[in-house]
């Protein structure tokens, strides 16, 4: 995929959207925004905490809510806090990114490297890395990429084995904030040293970067879909 179908938000486009006109800015991108229904939900309403890390949903039609305690389940009536146990022993409280695979089981990554698997109504196993997860994505053959701020990579198989990259594997930062995957199946990390892609089908993938993002912090990518 070339890099021009990639949609980068870099922390030096702060400025750029800044010389925006404000009025471009707050144009709804669908439907005026009279249209749409607000609620607004706190720990009045079920909720454990007020702080939302991350929002998925299930196949059964649950919405997924993470936060500082723990996960959170909403029905479209009443929200359940599902406690550790629940969650198979889960060893982390916060809990930061959660993502649907593509077998519609959701990962719960926790906020000091607990991995946990949900599927149909409980828990089908879990997994415990080193490091805060900033993010998760899955690649074509059903292998999970983990980045995290500080401890580098992780490449977690659907049969459980574990295996970090660091600097000496050629990571040019243990700091990733995002890992994306485009439609021909790379792997796209932003790091705080630039934008770097990989083939995940290579036992030990090589971290390919894009010139012009060299040393600049990139925070976040998106694989759009145009035409």
């Amino acid at each position: 995929m070339s890099v021009h179908r990639l949609f980068i938000r870099l922390l030096i486009g702060c400025c750029w959207l800044l010389s925006f006109p404000l009025s471009a800015q707050l144009q709804p991108a669908i439907g005026p925004l009279q249209d749409y229904y607000h609620e607004h939900f706190t720990t009045r309403d079920g909720l454990p905490n007020n702080t939302v890390n991350a929002i998925n949903q299930t196949q059964d039609g649950y919405l997924w809510f993470a936060g500082w305690e723990g996960v959170t389940r909403y029905n479209g009536r009443a929200f359940e806090w599902l406690s550790r146990d629940q969650l198979g022993g889960f060893a982390d409280s916060g809990v930061i990114k959660m993502f649907r695979r593509a077998d519609g089981s959701l990962v719960i990554g926790g906020m000091r490297g607990s991995l946990v698997f949900w599927r149909q109504g409980r828990t089908t196993g879990q997994v415990k890395l080193e490091g805060v997860i900033s993010d998760i994505d899955e690649d074509s053959s059903g292998t999970l990429w983990v980045t995290t701020e500080g401890n580098g990579l992780f490449r977690v198989t659907a049969d459980g084995q574990v295996r970090r990259f660091g600097l000496s594997e050629g990571l040019p930062s243990l700091q990733l904030h995002q890992v994306e995957k485009s439609r021909d199946h790379k792997m796209w990390f932003a790091t705080v040293k630039g934008l770097f892609w990989i083939d995940p089908a290579l036992e030990t993938p090589r971290f390919q970067p894009i010139s012009r993002f060299r040393d600049i912090e990139t925070i976040t990518i998106a694989d759009i879909v145009t035409g």
